[in-house]
């Protein structure tokens, strides 16, 4: 993204900018409450799929922490937009003003503006914390699905064993079905009596399983896909936090620096200035 317009940019410079700037914003917006709707659907799948499992180990509880360190970020963004807020309106309605006051203290004027150029600019508002931050929670990501795919592997592998119990036992009951039956069609059948078995619908058993086993391995590359759509949208974020708040940010300090330099080159420290405000941003004019 080109870099904002300079405080004596022509108007239709300054609107192209802001226009430049806003769509960034939008953009980042757009992509968080996305993540957001995408965390919590696959949280919700994770409970239809656990059902009545409450443990602490079940992996929507670990899904949830997921959920809670991306929410922390996002309120962290929120915290910082409010901060640039803020800024903006301290420029605004206190820096500027006091700068253009006639008659005003010339180095008042410049301390004044210098304690506005030396505050701190919140942390988030550096791309390479926001991508710590992003890193830190595609960590997690992995070793959720890692863990979640060690878990399934184990059910897997249970319910195998239990499927293959079943046959041996849908086998044992066949093989003495056909005794029995084989018994009494010989010549002296009639006098054995019928056989009471308690039959058990073995078959039906084995195949709820494996459908059970089909649906796990299903959800399993669902979840694997929804995971790596997460980090991709995370990818994008801490390039447009450093393209659209620090670009505000730093845009303000310009700003100010630009009115400090024109007072400090002014005789007697009057200057003229108007401000336009956009919707994200201040630009100066004179």
């Amino acid at each position: 993204m080109a870099a904002p317009p300079p405080y004596h940019a022509t108007q239709a410079a300054l609107q192209a900018g802001h226009g430049d700037l806003a769509t960034t914003i939008r953009q980042l917006s757009h992509m968080t409450i996305k993540l957001d709707k995408q965390l919590h659907a696959v949280s919700s799948a994770l409970e239809r799929e656990e059902k009545f499992d409450t443990s602490p180990t079940a992996p929507s509880k670990k899904w949830k922490d997921i959920c809670d360190i991306y929410t922390r970020l996002m309120w962290t963004a929120r915290d910082t937009a409010t901060i640039l807020s803020s800024h903006i309106r301290i420029l605004v309605g206190s820096v500027i003003p006091g700068a253009a006051e006639p008659g005003g203290n010339k180095e008042d004027k410049i301390r004044s503006l210098q304690r506005f150029i030396d505050r701190p600019a919140p942390s988030l508002l550096t791309t390479e914390h926001a991508a710590q931050q992003i890193d830190r929670l595609k960590q997690q990501l992995g070793s959720f699905i890692e863990e979640y795919k060690v878990g399934l592997d184990a059910k897997i592998v249970a319910t195998q064993e239990e499927i293959a119990e079943f046959k041996e036992a849908d086998d044992k009951q066949k093989a003495e079905v056909k005794k029995a039956e084989e018994a009494r069609s010989g010549l002296f059948g009639l006098l054995y009596p019928r056989p009471c078995f308690e039959h058990v619908n073995y078959e039906w058993d084995i195949k709820q399983l494996e459908v059970d086993i089909e649906k796990w391995k299903k959800f399993s590359n669902d979840l694997d896909g929804y995971v790596r759509e997460i980090c991709t949208g995370l990818d994008t974020i801490p390039h447009r936090v450093g393209s659209a708040f620090s670009a505000l940010w730093i845009h303000e300090k310009e700003n100010a620096k630009s009115l400090r330099r024109m007072i400090e080159e002014s005789p007697d420290g009057n200057v003229h200035v108007c401000t336009k405000i956009y919707k994200y941003g201040i630009y100066l004019a004179y």
